[in-house]
């Protein structure tokens, strides 16, 4: 039966019902990786919450109820969490999946410190240990791991491309950014600084490219294989570090979901050339007034984001959140029901029936029609917008430029690159959590810088400012020029 008609006999006829419960646990970190929240199916009486504009009932360690018996691992972007994709959990869960969600280490809400290269590096095996974690966990004992999905959103999606097969490497990404630099700024730099069509924007490119031109010269491609890994989708990711060939034949069903106003990349640079190489991936849904922000679930709130922050991240004007939200939740659940389950999906009930009423959504008519217009949309329309680059945290903009005992130049303030397109995250008690970023990365380390300790950064952010500013090798900056290098630790 068609999806949608299915969904909108069904809504209707669950519109009194409460929200599902979502039991809900947290492996502590260890030595070999960080925290992984979880969230699965459970028969216990749950405590209704609402996070952003999502409500539901929440069983905190309850015990499991058996479910589908599958483990969707979801990949927050740079410096986000878990909390921002509780939507997409919530639906997985009401399907039947053990959702597992871990931290990425130097590159989360608490710890942004590391993001870029070493990070995308290291988050398809941290996925691989939130299953292997899964697995040694008594309590999970019934789930069959042989074949386990993945969703990741920007930098998320990114681990995603990697886990389906796709190669990269740093070196990729700098040539991309040398030679589109201006157009795919956002990407490139981050959040720090835009152009503006000011006197500065020479400036900044050029000390954006010799930032890019020392941190990400490594050629060496990285890849990724685990076997568990039977479907994944990449939310948009990033992926102009990618060799396309690499990704025309996926090791693995691969979806993505795309937005047609993601104002941090251009779509051309990023998902448009995925879906361009692989004739085999399903574009499972198109957001077309939708920006980098459309999947995170509940979003962060506009008052936590700076402005640059939420002109990059905020939705855009005319974006309907609760009449999208279902377009892409609901087909995501479904690949992982069509590609996990097999034949076992059938007759199973679709997932994210209560998606519309605990979003305050459409009528079922309209998600019908919406949905079977997203189809036709799907079938013809590769406009996408795409995930994460890494920021310089530096304000370069004319105002904040002046003279100081001789220095050529002052940068007055400095905005770090905390957290990517997940921040500012939903902490364990439901509130949006102010980020530790200003210790992390930038040139106010041991500063806080009051409010922008709470703004949600590029998807990438920091690589680029970790290089300009932190001194990362050891006063080599990236210049070989001492006026340079003074320059760089004035900032």
């Amino acid at each position: 039966m068609h999806a949608s008609s299915l969904l909108a006999g069904l809504l209707l006829s669950l519109a009194a019902q409460a929200a599902p419960t979502l039991g809900s646990l947290t492996l502590p970190g260890d030595d070999a990786s960080e925290a992984i929240t979880l969230f699965y199916p459970t028969a216990a009486a749950g405590r209704p919450e609402t996070r952003g504009d999502l409500q539901l009932n929440l069983a905190a360690g309850a015990p499991p109820a058996p479910g589908n018996g599958r483990l969707v691992v979801i990949s927050h972007g740079s410096g986000g969490g878990p909390w921002v994709h509780t939507t997409l959990a919530a639906a997985l869960v009401e399907a039947g999946f053990v959702v597992a969600l871990p931290l990425h280490r130097g590159d989360n809400w608490r710890d942004p410190g590391h993001p870029g290269p070493d990070s995308w590096t290291l988050r398809p095996a941290e996925v691989s240990r939130a299953i292997d974690r899964v697995a040694a966990d008594p309590r999970f004992a019934g789930l069959a791991l042989d074949r386990v999905g993945g969703f990741g959103m920007s930098a998320g999606g990114h681990t995603m491309l990697s886990l389906a097969g796709g190669v990269w490497s740093p070196e990729r990404f700098r040539a991309h950014c040398e030679q589109h630099l201006a157009e795919d700024f956002a990407a490139c730099v981050g959040l720090a600084t835009r152009l503006t069509g000011g006197w500065l924007d020479g400036f900044k490119l050029w000390l954006a490219q010799r930032v890019l031109n020392a941190r990400f010269a490594d050629a060496a491609p990285r890849s990724h294989v685990d076997p568990r890994l039977a479907a994944v989708v990449a939310g948009v990711p990033l992926a102009a570090d990618f060799d396309p060939g690499s990704l025309a034949r996926p090791r693995v069903p691969l979806g993505l979901v795309t937005v047609g106003r993601d104002r941090w990349l251009p779509a051309r640079f990023h998902s448009d050339v995925v879906l361009a190489a692989c004739a085999s991936c399903e574009h499972l849904a198109d957001l077309p007034e939708g920006g980098h922000g459309a999947l995170l679930a509940p979003a962060p709130p506009p008052s936590q984001l700076g402005s640059l922050e939420c002109a990059l991240i905020c939705d855009p004007p005319g974006f309907d959140r609760a009449a999208a939200t279902p377009r892409w939740v609901v087909p995501t659940v479904d690949f992982f029901r069509r590609h996990l389950l097999g034949g076992l999906a059938q007759g199973l009930v679709h997932p994210g029936l209560e998606l519309g009423r605990r979003h305050r959504a459409a009528l079922p008519g309209q998600l019908a029609a919406t949905d079977e217009k997203q189809r036709r949309r799907d079938a013809a329309d590769v406009q996408a917008g795409a995930g994460a680059g890494r920021g310089v945290a530096v304000d370069l903009d004319e105002a904040q430029l002046g003279t100081r005992g001789g220095q050529l130049l002052e940068v007055r303030r400095v905005g770090a690159a905390g957290a990517a397109p997940g921040g500012p995250e939903v902490d364990q008690d439901g509130r949006f959590g102010a980020l530790q970023i200003g210790s992390q990365v930038g040139i106010a380390e041991g500063h806080r810088l009051a409010r922008r300790d709470r703004l949600a950064a590029a998807p990438a952010d920091g690589v680029v400012a970790e290089a300009l500013v932190r001194h990362p090798v050891a006063g080599a900056a990236v210049g070989t020029d001492e006026q340079h290098r003074s320059l760089l630790e004035s900032l």
